[in-house]
């Protein structure tokens, strides 16, 4: 159980808890299809952030079979497609960086 402060305005959060874990890979997917769909590339990186991060969380207190159990859909395959999107944009940004660095722009990192 991961107890979050009563300030915060929760008591506890049981990821262990079968909704909790529908409810984690519910964001996720969400989160993973909002990052195939953004305009702008900045939010669609954080989208993608988001859905790695919460698949992450999945993975730490499940695994395969119990995702499967509980929505009917594959953690695997979301993973994948997620980190797929994540390489791709990756990619992306490291082309962009050189094409700055060749017009002459300074990045700050």
């Amino acid at each position: 159980m991961i107890r979050i402060p009563e300030s915060v305005g929760f008591a506890a959060v049981d990821v262990g808890d079968d909704s909790c874990k529908k409810a984690i890979f519910r964001q996720a997917r969400r989160y993973h299809i909002a990052s195939l769909q953004d305009k702008n590339p900045v939010i669609a990186v954080r989208h993608n952030g988001y859905a790695i991060g919460l698949i992450g969380v999945l993975k730490d207190v499940s695994d395969e079979a119990e995702v499967k159990r509980l929505t009917g859909e594959s953690l695997q395959k979301l993973w994948l497609e997620a980190t797929a999107v994540q390489d791709r944009m990756e990619s992306e940004v490291f082309k962009l960086l050189e094409q700055l660095k060749k017009l002459g722009i300074q990045i700050p990192f």
